[in-house]
Formats: structure tokens, C-alpha cells, sequence
């Protein structure tokens, strides 16, 4: 019996549309080296204990305005530029200070990324350049040339993953 041979149809690529599927299991991440594997996990564990420190503080005074409020109901007899300070609890006072946790969790966040293989706490270290991993300063290649210069090696981006399909 002769069947019809199967054929695959296909549409046209849309624009914005993915052409492949998308993977069901994640793409392995290439491996580094190990002082910039370890360099990596530091500034992981730094930042989760950052964001862990931050969730809590923010989760504090959202929930603890509240509560203070709940225990102090006297609070809402107290005026303040006329205004009652259970008012100025609740709608003024929690933006400013979420506003200043969110600057120190960036600024902290932003010195673990900084922070060198010398540094494991996070901290600058002293001078007004700072040595790339391989030893060499952010603005040149590895055989001193310039970067951008005509001899120089390209520079590699800061991406260590796999790319994506």
C-alpha cells in the first residue's frame, strides 16, 4: 500500500515571534575558571544576604507601621502641622525610608559586583583604578595596547553564560 509521503508545513517567520521553540530543559552555563567560579559564588552569596537583609527591614516597617499603630492608638490624638500622626505614620513616613533601603541595597549590591578577587567583603580596594580578574586594567587588552586600538584583542563582555538560542 502506498501511503503519501509526510510533509513538514511551514509558515513564514513572523516578526517578533522566536523561530526555534523554546528549550524544556535550561542551557548548561559554560564553566569558568575556577578563581572566577569562586569569585562568582562570593558575589552571589554577598548580594542573597543583601536582598535576605533587605526583604526583612522592608517587611518590618510595612508590617510593623501597622502594629505600632494598633499598640499606640494614641498615636492618632497627636497633631502635627494639624495633621494627625497616625496619618503621617501611615501615608508619609514609610516612602522615605523605603526609598533609603533601596539605595543601600543597590549601593551594597553594586560593591559586592566591584568587590576583586583581594576583596571578599565587598570592599574598594584602595587606588583609582581597579584591576580586571586577569590582572590587567579595564582599559587596555592583555598585551597593554589600548582598547579600541587597531592591534587590540577584543574585549570580552561581562555575559560568561551560554548565548541563547
Amino acid at each position: 500500500m502506498n501511503r503519501p509521503r509526510r510533509v513538514a508545513v511551514t509558515a513564514p517567520p513572523e516578526p517578533g515571534v522566536r523561530s526555534r521553540p523554546v528549550p524544556s530543559r535550561p542551557v548548561p552555563e559554560t564553566l569558568l575558571d575556577p578563581a572566577r567560579a569562586e569569585l562568582a559564588r562570593r558575589t552571589r552569596r554577598a548580594q542573597v544576604r543583601r536582598a535576605t537583609l533587605t526583604l526583612v527591614c522592608g517587611a518590618l516597617l510595612l508590617l510593623g507601621v501597622p502594629v505600632l499603630l494598633r499598640v499606640a492608638p494614641g498615636l492618632s490624638e497627636w497633631r502635627v502641622a494639624g495633621l494627625p500622626l497616625g496619618w503621617i505614620v501611615v501615608a508619609w513616613l514609610p516612602y522615605p525610608l523605603l526609598a533609603l533601603l533601596a539605595w543601600w541595597h543597590l549601593r551594597g549590591a553594586e560593591r559586592a559586583e566591584r568587590a576583586g578577587p583581594d576583596e571578599p567583603d565587598g570592599t574598594e580596594p584602595a587606588g583609582d583604578t581597579v584591576a580586571a580578574p586577569g590582572g590587567t586594567l579595564p582599559d587596555s587588552d592583555p598585551d597593554g595596547a589600548p582598547a579600541g586600538s587597531p592591534g587590540a584583542a577584543p574585549r570580552p563582555t561581562a555575559d560568561h553564560r551560554a548565548p541563547s538560542p
